[in-house]
């Protein structure tokens, strides 16, 4: 039997990080065994239907996340998703109205809730329902209000809240929710891929000519006329993270050909660092940056990640313990290790 006190429902092209930000906070404040997100909730090999309708149908409260695609989202035929009974957002929102599970929609930014009349008949009750604001610029207060709502619904909630330790430093807090927001989405694109199933892919490589190399002394950070010997890179998959924490300066550029590997590569390494770090950790937080939007001629570095961590994860929108967003706040403090990808994506000339 299944028992679950929440259950988040969202449409991954849609509110795939609001849904992260709900799932970090939630579990945090009421423990991750009573918040259910598909990604992480569900034990390998499970029968994902089966787990998914019964944990719908044992939660105390659905919260259904609605964000500007949600209703428009559609199929490679053009259809609307939510119109498709196959549909599993629309699956789950049937599932708890069927069964008399309460259901909070969660709105993100300006989103306004469904009209009844662009609903299917079994889920047209969501424009109904009592909602909630997940935004932007105003995420904890928005974070706050939705646990107060869930610990008032359900007693076991309350004493679990009551009785969570409180986290005295906002920006490992912060780095913590950040990486289990990262791990969620990157796993789910790996499981997407089939990059580990049924074995991993054979994705090798081995250092590049030394015309495109750093200099030893710089590798090493050695000073001058101290000699050094050069490093074994070479290596497979599961050896990246290791590969990059041989290397004294802790930087590694990988080269390739469109298709050889390089996106995996990246997906290996930042799910290998995270699956590391340890409650305890007050290492940087991996997270990928696609180069594709950035102007170096106009915009520095410093600005454009932290305006790009903003973008993906509102949660760092909120004020941080500096005064800052909690993204300047976690760049500042060298809480971030960019992953940097798409540097063929960025416009000839810049």
């Amino acid at each position: 039997m299944w028992i679950v006190g929440v259950f988040i429902n969202y449409r991954g092209e849609d509110s795939d990080s609001y849904g992260a930000l709900l799932y970090t906070e939630l579990a945090r404040q009421f423990g991750v065994e009573q918040v259910f997100l598909d990604a992480e909730s569900i034990p390998a090999g499970a029968d994902f239907v089966e787990e998914l309708l019964g944990r719908v149908r044992s939660a105390g409260v659905l919260l259904a996340v609605i964000g500007p695609r949600w209703l428009t989202a559609a199929d490679p035929t053009g259809r609307r998703r939510i119109d498709d009974p196959a549909d599993w957002i629309r699956r789950e929102l049937a599932e708890a109205f069927t069964a008399g599970v309460r259901v909070i929609p969660v709105l993100t930014e300006q989103v306004e809730i469904p009209a009844e009349t662009d609903l299917p008949a079994d889920i047209a009750a969501l424009s109904r329902c009592q909602y909630r604001h997940l935004r932007r610029r105003e995420p904890i207060a928005d974070l706050a209000r939705i646990v107060t709502d869930l610990a008032g619904l359900d007693p076991t909630l309350t004493a679990r809240s009551r009785d969570s330790a409180p986290h005295h430093d906002p920006l490992a807090q912060a780095a913590d929710q950040l990486a289990q927001a990262v791990g969620i989405r990157w796993r789910r694109e790996e499981e997407q891929r089939q990059i580990q199933d049924p074995i991993p892919l054979p994705v090798r490589w081995q250092p590049a000519s030394e015309m495109v190399t750093d200099s030893l002394v710089n590798i090493y950070r050695a000073r001058a006329g101290v000699t050094v010997a050069p490093l074994k890179l070479a290596g497979q998959l599961d050896q990246i993270v290791d590969v990059h924490q041989r290397i004294p300066s802790r930087r590694l550029v990988v080269l390739g050909r469109a298709g050889s590997g390089k996106t995996i590569l990246t997906l290996r390494f930042v799910l290998e660092l995270l699956k590391r770090r340890t409650p305890t950790d007050t290492g940087p937080v991996p997270v990928i940056f696609s180069l594709g939007s950035w102007n170096p001629n106009t915009t520095s570095l410093w600005t454009w990640l932290t305006s790009q961590l903003v973008r993906d994860h509102p949660g760092l929108a909120a004020t941080g313990p500096d005064g800052s967003t909690l993204a300047a706040a976690l760049v500042d403090a060298d809480r971030i290790l960019p992953v940097l990808d798409g540097f063929d994506e960025i416009a000839v000339g810049l």
